[in-house]
């Protein structure tokens, strides 16, 4: 595997981490049968992504540049997913602009400014330890089988 489908990796996990978390934290209540005021849920979808994403950057294993890339890019992903979520949902959600194009993209705009200066620091956090430490595992034991290793 070239070191580039690798970095792509990276950051196409970044991408999906929050989807793939909201997706998991909402069917294992139909798995794993709790009480209705069970916080589990809402603790997987808020902390699930910056652990798979951590993961993720754990096993980017290229050369320090192509790796910061990598990086950049997954951690860049786990920030801006879930704003242009709540974007698109508040945008959407809001009766008031649904007649008005130029309303709602004004609303859009400010939705945008909100959402885009509170960045979610719990999950990012959560992902550069991970990384961090998966990539010192990694160091140690090795890069997994059909990854490059660094040069």
């Amino acid at each position: 595997m070239t070191a580039p489908c690798v970095v792509k990796r990276t950051v196409a996990w970044g991408v999906a981490a929050v989807p793939l978390a909201v997706w998991v934290a909402s069917f294992l209540p139909a798995l794993v049968p709790a009480p209705a005021s069970d916080p589990l849920p809402a603790m997987l979808r808020e902390w699930l992504p910056g652990l798979f994403v951590g993961v993720a950057l754990a096993r980017c294993t290229v050369p320090p540049w192509r790796r910061l890339i990598g990086w950049v890019g997954a951690l860049a992903a786990l920030w801006l997913v879930p704003a242009v979520a709540g974007v698109i949902t508040s945008t959407l959600g809001t009766r008031l602009v649904m007649g008005s194009p130029t309303r709602m993209l004004a609303f859009a705009r400010e939705a945008w400014a909100f959402w885009i200066a509170q960045p979610q620091w719990g999950p990012l956090a959560v992902a550069v330890g991970v990384g961090l430490a998966g990539a010192a595992l990694v160091r140690v034991l090795g890069p997994p089988r059909g990854q490059p290793t660094r040069t």
